[in-house]
């Protein structure tokens, strides 16, 4: 039989439905995989893929049935059981060896820190990459003391192994559901974590003991407990606002805590800061407070935000001693009696109270407010007394609801701020402003070295077109030399030898150098 003959079995077998059983074999093959020895020896479709196959054609022309058997059932995997896919998970999460994640290679990371060793980069900036996971290659940035992951789409930690000597490190808006796999950032100062998906703190901040700055804000959290924020104990600076917290007593255990945000959660009170001595800063608007008694372990501080709660009747007598603070907010709640704010507070500076329920400035409320000696700012919406009024009653105020008052000016050396006086002292800095300021100072040595490797390695790159070229570049004419100024001109004047007209710079160039030659034959004919 010609060859045409012996291959039509193998056209009818390939079809997917085929009535005849090679068909129903090459169904069954294609799905089970090649086998070794054919059922037919006439029909070549039931080993379409074997050795025996491949000898007896060619490799111009394949077999068909090869081809469409593919086409029409693709192999399927294997299925994995549950275990050991979640096996094969943390195996890659622990050597961070997710090759879909890391989509930036080592070569990428130097060209994006502009550095062309590893060893020299301290500072990487990987913000707005659309990176999926961090990239692997980071192992080989181990002196990297800033690292910046933040607007991408991470979704868990890992690859950072090998960076132990990492002191800040951003990984704010992102997807990251949970904090884990951070063992070897025992360094690390600063750690920003917010608009993430994390809905609970864990034991992944255990190994961060010099930990002094963290940002959790705008995340899923619901509980905070003790034994999370208790390795920390050298943190200052704590931000777990805009979660869903109807609790932070988990703070307590933070000896060196300065500065506190807490806003816009679900907390009905505030925990005991006794053991906080160095709270100076609190921040708890947006909440469901009712209560300022907690307050009175809080003595130190300098800056309190109660606005928007729930805050109505304080209890007397009101043993709340806050003769440091400097900053006082309690707009949008429902107070309707303010008279225990000199006992409480005498050396505030600015005080908001409104939206209380309308209240009128009477010599009562008058007198309570001028025996806080210090204030010199008072937002106050709700008001009900003009403002001339309430300039005649509190003469010492610099400014009501966002005017200027013009006081009446006062003997140099007179009690208050106006006139001669002092102006009010400046509030201290607060432990969030203090991080900035560290972090643009951080920033700035970082421009600074690579400004100085830019130099460098422009200077390089002009030695060797130097070398390249083989001779050596004349310096630069100073353009304030007189020669320099006529050789100029003379090269402009030999660039229109040809007779194409000169406009604009040249063209003037070129009546000076007119000028100042018949200048010198007028010098040598005298």
């Amino acid at each position: 039989a010609s060859r045409e003959q012996r291959d039509v079995p193998d056209l009818l077998s390939d079809l997917p439905l085929g009535r005849n059983n090679g068909g129903q074999a090459k169904l069954k093959q294609t799905k089970t995989g090649p086998v070794s020895k054919p059922v037919k020896p006439v029909s070549m479709a039931s080993a379409p893929n074997s050795a025996q196959s491949s000898q007896g054609r060619t490799a111009d022309k394949a077999s068909p049935s090869s081809v469409s058997g593919q086409q029409l059932l693709p192999q399927r995997p294997k299925p994995v059981s549950a275990s050991a896919s979640t096996t094969s998970k943390k195996t890659q999460v622990v050597t961070g060896k997710k090759e879909e994640d890391s989509e930036l290679t080592f070569k990428e990371l130097l060209e994006i820190s502009m550095e062309d060793n590893a060893q020299r980069v301290f500072d990487l900036d990987l913000r707005q990459k659309q990176l999926k996971g961090i990239p692997f290659a980071l192992k080989e940035f181990k002196r990297l003391k800033i690292l910046d992951l933040s607007s991408n789409s991470i979704s868990e930690i890992s690859n950072l192994f090998d960076n132990k000597e990492l002191k800040e490190l951003k990984l704010y808006d992102n997807m990251i559901t949970s904090i884990c796999l951070l063992e070897s950032q025992k360094d690390l100062s600063s750690l920003q974590l917010q608009y993430n998906q994390i809905a609970k703190i864990g034991s992944g901040l255990a190994p961060l003991k010099k930990l002094n700055s963290l940002k959790l804000n705008n995340n899923e959290l619901r509980t905070m407990e003790v034994k999370e924020l208790a390795p920390m104990s050298q943190l200052t600076f704590l931000d777990v606002s805009f979660n869903q917290l109807k609790d932070i007593s988990a703070v307590v255990c933070l000896p060196h805590l300065e500065e506190l945000r807490a806003d816009n959660n679900l907390l009905e009170s505030l925990p005991d800061f006794s053991r906080c001595r160095k709270l100076r800063d609190l921040h708890a608007s947006h909440n469901l407070l009712s209560s300022l008694a907690s307050l009175r372990t809080a003595p130190n501080l300098e800056e309190l935000d109660l606005s928007h709660n729930r805050l109505a009747e304080l209890p007397a007598p009101l043993d709340l001693k806050l003769q440091r603070l400097t900053s006082l907010s309690l707009s949008d709640n429902r107070l309707a009696e303010f008279g225990w704010l000199p006992n409480a507070c005498s050396n505030v500076y600015t005080l908001d109270m409104s939206n209380n329920g309308p209240v009128e400035m009477d010599e009562r409320l008058a007198a309570a407010l001028g025996r806080l000696g210090n204030l010199f700012e008072l937002s106050f919406t709700n008001c009900l007394t003009p403002v001339a009024a309430v300039q005649k009653l509190l003469p010492n105020l610099d400014y009501f609801n966002g005017f200027t008052l013009h006081r009446p000016s006062t003997p140099s050396g007179a009690g208050g701020h106006g006139g001669g006086g002092a102006p009010p002292p400046m509030r201290p800095m607060s432990a969030a402003s203090a991080v900035t300021a560290r972090q643009v100072e951080n920033q700035l040595r970082s421009l600074e070295s690579r400004m100085v490797s830019m130099e460098e390695q422009t200077e390089q790159a002009f030695l060797h077109l130097r070398s390249r070229l083989g001779q050596k570049l004349a310096p630069a004419p100073n353009p304030t030399s007189p020669t320099a100024s006529l050789q100029q001109d003379a090269n402009d004047e030999a660039l229109a030898g040809d007779g194409a007209p000169l406009t604009g710079r040249a063209s003037s160039r070129r009546d000076r150098l007119r000028d100042a030659l018949e200048f010198g034959r007028q010098s040598r004919a005298l």
